[in-house]
């Protein structure tokens, strides 16, 4: 049997994300366990910075198996019939949408890695707006440094609203959550890694 977790903020996607998990699993006939991964510190353990996670038998299989599908491939327009999205909002359609990237350490000057909490309390805030969506970390390399995207629609809000709203976000989440790093020696292995992790986590200050 196999054992699937799906990482993310607890929400609509989330659920519909472990219904299908299921119903692949029923149609391929394997046998799986689901379990919903909400706590913001232990999916940072994953290495996961973008909504949503799914891990397989421990292992990740994709850092955003299922995000939320704000956007329609079939060219739907909205008010002309068009898909809805699980929250009930039309879906941008492709060609509506425009993406837009920013350097996440501009955004989130304190924030000390991508799997920071804050990063995916951006995320789920970017994802939960009107005229954005799709929002997502793409890692870090020699070229550029780790850089958040996000696609919104231009008939919703403009180039400069969709840098506003991530940078003001940004802003506001860096005022409200302090950041402290400290060097630790000794956790030899992951599992060791997540006690410590989920022991600090228990704090109410955290």
């Amino acid at each position: 049997m196999k054992n699937v977790k799906v990482l993310g903020p607890g929400c609509k996607r989330c659920d519909a994300s472990v219904q299908m998990v299921k119903d692949a699993a029923t149609k391929a006939g394997v046998e799986v366990t689901v379990e919903k991964v909400t706590d913001y510190v232990q999916i940072a353990c994953y290495g996961i910075a973008s909504t949503l996670g799914l891990v397989v038998d421990g292992k990740v299989a994709t850092p955003a198996a299922c995000r939320r599908p704000r956007m329609s491939c079939a060219g739907s327009q909205r008010g002309k019939g068009g898909g809805a999205a699980l929250d009930g909002r039309s879906p941008m359609t492709i060609s509506q949408a425009k993406r837009l990237r920013l350097d996440l350490g501009i955004l989130l000057p304190d924030a000390p890695g991508e799997a920071d909490a804050c990063v995916w309390r951006l995320i789920n805030d970017l994802n939960d707006r009107d005229g954005t969506g799709e929002a997502h970390v793409v890692s870090a390399s020699a070229e550029h440094p780790a850089q958040l995207y996000i696609h919104y629609d231009p008939g919703v809000a403009s180039l400069a609203r969709a840098r506003e709203i991530p940078q003001s976000a940004g802003a506001e989440l860096t005022h409200r959550f302090g950041h402290v790093l400290w060097k630790m020696e000794g956790l030899q292995d992951e599992r060791r890694a997540r006690t410590v992790t989920n022991m600090l986590s228990a704090f109410p200050a955290w």
